[in-house]
């Protein structure tokens, strides 16, 4: 399935997630440089990035990290 990243008039709101806000990585990306908590493969802590161009940043995320789901911070 093709990943839709949200564009301008786009609302959060439509993107479908779980009862606690997950989004579906493989099937959503959030907004360019928008602050997400993330759910990576294989690490038992959350982390905290954001997505460029499709590609995930952070601090502590390796270029071979899975992100599998995201929940944008809202602060």
């Amino acid at each position: 399935m093709k990943k839709v990243v949200p564009a301008l008039g786009f609302s959060y709101r439509e993107i479908p997630c779980d009862p606690d806000g997950w989004i579906d990585a493989s099937k959503y990306l959030p907004a360019d440089f928008d602050l997400c908590r993330l759910m990576v493969e294989g690490k038992k802590r959350h982390m905290t990035g954001w997505v460029v161009e499709g590609n995930w940043f952070g601090r502590r995320i390796d270029s071979k990290d899975k992100v599998l789901f995201w929940k944008r911070i809202k602060e």
